[in-house]
């Protein structure tokens, strides 16, 4: 996982603990869905998305 992913989630532990409890797949999904992103704002954009999506109980995208 990226340095930036892992910053975001050591600033969201609960976020972090959900995403652990996720399945491979799915984690995979959220982090092949960041990485794809081509402007560093839309990756940005992604990861603020990622955290309210998994705690709004969303397994994946």
């Amino acid at each position: 996982m990226a340095d930036d992913i892992v910053f975001v989630f050591n600033e969201n532990p609960q976020a972090k603990d959900l995403f652990d409890k996720m399945s491979y797949t799915h984690r995979k999904e959220y982090i092949r869905w960041i990485e794809e992103a081509k402007k560093p704002e839309t990756r940005e954009n992604r990861k603020i998305k990622m955290i309210q999506m998994i705690l709004d109980g969303k397994m994946g995208i």
